[in-house]
């Protein structure tokens, strides 16, 4: 299992490596990447006001809740 920072590190990449317009939000494409690796906090933040989904970026409370649970 990958680090948090090595997750936030490839969810980074992924979103830099579509070309413009960009069609995913980096929170789209954080929140989809952590139910693909982790359902288990991505269960306890969706549709909380953790949920990075509708977010052009994560927040620093967002990176503090998901760390706090890894």
């Amino acid at each position: 299992m990958p680090t948090y920072d090595d997750f936030y590190l490839h969810v980074v990449e992924l979103y830099n490596i579509q070309p413009k317009p960009r069609d995913l939000r980096l929170g789209q494409i954080y929140f989809n990447k952590l139910n693909e690796i982790r359902p288990d906090i991505a269960k306890l933040i969706r549709s909380t006001p953790y949920d990075p989904f509708f977010k052009e970026r994560i927040t620093n409370v967002v990176h503090d809740r998901v760390r706090s649970h890894w």
